[in-house]
């Protein structure tokens, strides 16, 4: 056996010992390939199912080990971080219908019911960007970055709350956002302008500033999750 076959052979046996799910790491490794790619995949898909980040990061200095090319480079370890970071925030979205410190409904919950909206849709033959909107308020700034803008979010849905008593959904997007999912009627323009005279009493009372938009739901139900996704950023 050559030594090009005596290499191959090497690799599938040091692929074997590798742990699950960190085999396309390894093949980056051993062929000189995108490990930056492999560890962001990796990162997300371990985020998705709970694991832990120490976990994970043992399990890459251990491939890395089997594939004899030293310690992770910080590249690899940044993608790994990141893409472990935004998929955990998805896993604990996934995991309840309320934010546990405001009580809004959750992303998950919003793409719930948005995902009703189109099915219901699908049946009636009804337009949901014609018939449905996204109202979306964006808090400023506040002294207490993180318990004060919660409670800032919660004074801002009351308000919601005021012009939109009934049954429309309303929960939290990202840190600083909320969102109504309103029905598109001829009185939507008198309530968004209803509203936007609230959140300006709000602001001087307060001092923190706010911007409201309608958001127009796309076509499809896969367009509208890149939407939400893009609004809870």
């Amino acid at each position: 056996m050559g030594i090009i076959g005596r290499r191959a052979t090497a690799d599938r046996a040091e692929r074997t010992r590798v742990p699950a799910g960190f085999e396309a790491l390894a093949d980056s490794l051993l062929l000189d390939g995108e490990a930056v790619a492999a560890a962001h995949e990796i990162g997300r898909a371990a985020a998705s199912r709970g694991a832990l980040l120490d976990d994970v990061m043992a399990d890459v200095e251990k491939t890395y080990q089997l594939a004899g090319v030293g310690q992770p480079a910080f590249q690899v370890v940044r993608a790994l971080a990141l893409a472990w970071s935004e998929g955990s925030l998805q896993y604990l979205h996934a995991a309840s219908c309320s934010d546990p410190l405001t009580g809004l409904s959750t992303l998950a919950h919003i793409r719930t019911r948005v995902a009703e909206l189109y099915r219901e849709a699908s049946l009636t033959g009804r337009s949901v960007p014609l018939s449905q909107a996204l109202l979306v308020i964006e808090i400023g700034p506040s002294a207490d970055p993180q318990l004060d803008r919660a409670m800032r979010l919660v004074d801002v849905v009351e308000l919601a709350r005021a012009v939109y008593p009934g049954e429309e959904t309303i929960g939290r997007l990202g840190p600083s956002r909320v969102v109504v999912v309103v029905r598109r009627t001829d009185r939507l323009g008198d309530q968004v302008a209803m509203l936007r005279g609230l959140l300006a009493d709000w602001h001087h009372s307060t001092g923190i500033r706010s911007r409201l938009w309608t958001e127009r739901l796309p076509a499809s139900m896969e367009s509208a999750d890149y939407l939400l996704d893009d609004l809870a950023r």
